[in-house]
Formats: C-alpha cells, sequence, structure tokens
C-alpha cells in the first residue's frame, strides 16, 4: 500500500541544508531519511564500481556504504550537486530544459543546463529547480550484488504527489545518518544540561539534576525503546530549577538508561518501570518526592499508592495510563500519516516516523528543535534498542502486560472506594490534545477526588500532547505555584 508520511524532519534538515552547502570536496552521502527495508539506509549511488563506474548510467539508490565509496559522495555547490569525486555535476534527463516525471537522474560535465538546476529545501526534498518535480527513490527494492546490498531505481516526481519516505533526504552524512546524531553529545545531553548515570538496583540509568532545594521529579512519557527520554523536559528543567531541585531521569529502557537483564525480563512491564522510578528515588536519597509525570510516565500515580513513602504530591499532564479508558480520542486519525506498521509489520522507530508523531501530537511542533531530534537520533541508534524491541515483542513482561487493565481498575478502586491516596494532585490537560479527551480527564478526577479533597485540573488552551514543551513558561508557573501553594498550607512536607 501507498503511504503517506508527513516527514517531520525539517528541522533537522536545515541543519543539514546549511551543511551541504559548506561541504568540502571530499562530500558525504545523500541519504534517504527513512530505512525502508535496509537498516544501513539507501544512499544516492553511480551503478558500477571501481574500474566498473558506470558514470553515464542513470544514477540509483543503493545500501549506504561505510568503505569504499566515492561513488556514493556527492556535495552541493549553490544550486549544482555536485559528484564530489568526479568532474561531474548530477542533471535530470530531459529536453529543451524540460523534463517529465519518471525521467531518470544522471550525471553530466558541469554546464549552465536548467536541468542541473538542483537544491534541497528544508523539507529534505530534493528540487529540480521551479519544475515542481523532486528527486523519488522507487517503491520496489532487490539485492545488488549480494544480499548485503539492496538498491532501487532514482527518477523525478511530483513533488507534493509522491510518498514523503521515498522523498525526503538527508546530505553530508558520513555513514548511515550518523551526522545528525554527532551534533548531540556523548550522553545526548542538550540545551546546556549535563547528563549523569547511577546505578538504580543494578540499572544504570541517566538523569539530569539541577537547582537545590524541594526536590521535583520529572517522569517522561513514551512507550519502551529510546522514543522518549528526559530530554522531553529540556525546555522546563532551567526555569523549575530556579525555585527546586530538579531531576529528571530515563525511564527503563528508554533514552539511555539501560534495559532489565535477561533475568529481570518480567521488569518489561509497568511494574517493572514503576520500580525502577522507585529505585531511582532510593538510589539518590531523595524521598519522598514531588513528581510531574507525562502521558507514560503516568504510572507515578500508581507508585504514589504503592509507596506512599516516596511521593509528596503530583502533577500527571495528560496521561492516558493513568486514567479511565472513557471518551474517544483522535489518535488514530491524527497518527494516520505516520504508521507505525504497514500490513502488520512494524516500520518504526524511525527519525522520520518517529519525528511525524512527535509533531502530529503537537498543536505548536516548534518546540521540536535541531538539537532535540539529534540526540533523539542518538539514542535510538544504541544497540541496546534492538535487545529492547526482541525483549518486548519475545513476550518478556507477561502476563502482568497483557493484564493491565484489570489492575489498573484495581487500582482505581483502591483510590475512589478506599481513600487510598489523599496528597495534592494536579491534573494538567491540553485542550488541542488528539490523544486525551477532556472527559478522561474528568473521569480520573472522578477516582481521585471521592477522598481527596487536594485534587485540582488546568487545561491549557492551545497547546497539544506536549503542553509542557509548546507552553513551558505557562507549564513552569502552574507546576511552582502549585507545589509553593501546597507546601505553604502544609500539605506538602
Amino acid at each position: 500500500m501507498t503511504v503517506r508520511i508527513l516527514v517531520a524532519i525539517s528541522l533537522v534538515l536545515i541543519t543539514q541544508l546549511l551543511f551541504a552547502q559548506d561541504e568540502s570536496a571530499h562530500g558525504g552521502h545523500v541519504r534517504l531519511v527513512a530505512q525502508l527495508d535496509e537498516p544501513e539506509f539507501y544512499c544516492l549511488d553511480i551503478a558500477g564500481w571501481g574500474d566498473h563506474l558506470q558514470l553515464d548510467d542513470p544514477l540509483q539508490t543503493h545500501t549506504c556504504k561505510t568503505r569504499g565509496g566515492e561513488d556514493q559522495m556527492f556535495h552541493f555547490d549553490g544550486n549544482r550537486l555536485k559528484v564530489s569525486n568526479y568532474d561531474r555535476c548530477v542533471q535530470v534527463a530531459g529536453s529543451g530544459g524540460k523534463t517529465l516525471a519518471g525521467s531518470a537522474v544522471i550525471t553530466k560535465p558541469c554546464s549552465e543546463d536548467p536541468l542541473q538546476d538542483i537544491s534541497l529545501d528544508s523539507d529534505g526534498n530534493i528540487r529540480v529547480g521551479q519544475t515542481g518535480y523532486c528527486f523519488g527513490a522507487g517503491n520496489e527494492s532487490t539485492e545488488a550484488s549480494g544480499p548485503s546490498h539492496m538498491w532501487r531505481t532514482l527518477a523525478v516526481v511530483p513533488c507534493d504527489a509522491g510518498p514523503a519516505h521515498l522523498l525526503t533526504w538527508q546530505v553530508g552524512l558520513d555513514c548511515c545518518g550518523e551526522a545528525a546524531a554527532e551534533t548531540a553529545s556523548a550522553t545526548a545531553s542538550i540545551r546546556g544540561l549535563d547528563a549523569k548515570f547511577i546505578d538504580a538496583n543494578g540499572i544504570r540509568t541517566r538523569y539530569y539534576d539541577a537547582g537545590s532545594g524541594e526536590p521535583v521529579l520529572l517522569v517522561h512519557g513514551g512507550p519502551w525503546e529510546a522514543t522518549s527520554s528526559a530530554n522531553d523536559w529540556s525546555l522546563n528543567i532551567a526555569g523549575l530549577a530556579e525555585e527546586f531541585r530538579v531531576l529528571a531521569p530515563d525511564r527503563l529502557g528508554n533514552g539511555m538508561t539501560a534495559n532489565p537483564g535477561r533475568a529481570r525480563e518480567v521488569d518489561f512491564s509497568i511494574a517493572g518501570q514503576i520500580k525502577h522510578i522507585a529505585d531511582f528515588i532510593e538510589a539518590l536519597d531523595i524521598g519522598p518526592v514531588n513528581i510531574v509525570a507525562h502521558s507514560e510516565g503516568g504510572i507515578s500515580l500508581y507508585l504514589a499508592v504503592e509507596r506512599p513513602d516516596l511521593v509528596k504530591s503530583l502533577v500527571l499532564v495528560s496521561s492516558n495510563i493513568a486514567a479511565p479508558d472513557v471518551g474517544q480520542d483522535q489518535r488514530k486519525q491524527a497518527l494516520t500519516v505516520c504508521p507505525w506498521e504497514v500490513n502488520g509489520e512494524e516500520i518504526g522507530p524511525w527519525m522520520d516516523e518517529l519525528i511525524c508523531r512527535y509533531r502530529r501530537l503537537s498543536h505548536d511542533p516548534s518546540h521540536l528543535d535541531n538539537e532535540f531530534i539529534a540526540a533523539l537520533e542518538l539514542m535510538n541508534r544504541q544497540p541496546k534498542v534492538q535487545w529492547t524491541r526482541f525483549y518486548r515483542d519475545g513476550g518478556a513482561g507477561e502476563p502482568f502486560r497483557s493484564q493491565f487493565s484489570e489492575w489498573r481498575d484495581s487500582m482505581h478502586s483502591r483510590i475512589r472506594d478506599d481513600g487510598a491516596l489523599t496528597i495534592p494532585i494536579l491534573l494538567v490537560w491540553a485542550r488541542n490534545d488528539p490523544t486525551h479527551p477532556l472527559d478522561r480527564s474528568m473521569a480520573l478526577y472522578d477516582v481521585l477526588a471521592p477522598h481527596n479533597a487536594s485534587v485540582q485540573t488546568l487545561i491549557i488552551n492551545n497547546a497539544g500532547h506536549y503542553s509542557f514543551r509548546e507552553k513551558p513558561d505557562e507549564f513552569n508557573f502552574a507546576v511552582i505555584r502549585f507545589i509553593k501553594a501546597w507546601k505553604s498550607l502544609g500539605e506538602i512536607q
């Protein structure tokens, strides 16, 4: 099936565009952002190899080469895409300065031919002058010189009609998409923050620690793997650290925090995630803490029930995992343009698909800057990410994972009927979040409020699922006011 992915990698590609204009003579790869069926990605390629290079044949897309890839080196020089190691420029086939959809991409001696007017736009499209055509990889692939190499055709296609995952490129890469990741620090720290590591009951855990005073623990959302991390809070930490000691860990198996070991496969579950947060708090000896938790980080609600000695207040932000499963959300509709699966086969997380999700769940996606995306790519290239998927898909964490709904209902019963949670709680929901209908927030309020007079709600307008990133100052103000108010009333010790 044809997949139209609204690739939301444009902020990274602006950096790539600038890089491409200044690229030195040795050049770099021109690589599709999407992996497709090739783990090492597809790069622009001259057919043949060594003495058998076919400079006059149409260009193709081919497995990106880590060594001996002189035939994959290109660089932009103004509105010319030059073959870095040969005295040639990229050109599209045509006549009289005109081309047609499906025309081949070739190399010719550099000239003023308008069909050599080729540029990279901020969306990652390689455009042919003002023709409305862009470079597009073929839908089908086959083995090249053996099963370790794959190739696809390359042709010009209408920029606004082709599937985005076949039209979106990054330029100036050394190999396999590492250029963007290399702009991030080795610890994926961003925004001037300095990540640390600590052993939390045998799990090497990455975290940020800033400020002093009342401890505030930020728990990020996201599923397993490296698709989310403490970097989600990068726009909030400095502001909150002016008032509190702020700690933000990567959850178990997320970001750069390690996976559970083979002997602890049961921890690939919500129960394991909850235990890891408790272990982190105890490793730093900071409990009890005020917790601010987003989305799946809302498992902190259950930590507060199970370990009241560790939690003294709670802010839950757009958390389905904490709320009853009521109301109709628009998550599926919002994410149809960046699917996780095609024909039942998982295709992610690739960077284009992943950033697409961040953007589609945001009301204002401008919070996704180059630095954030580069660090995200770095984390997703860790070998442990593949192991996370291996364990998860192999059934690790069962039977708890499949029984979560029943367990959540029992926890809600303890809170609603037995009064198991009486700490101050603030529910933060965003008016424009497609994944979390407001009636779900009220259903959670009805669970929390019967035995707790310290439950409040806040709706942030003109914000999506990442309201805390989209409106960091407004969000920080609400959190600071909430904690300080209840502390002044003696409800937070």
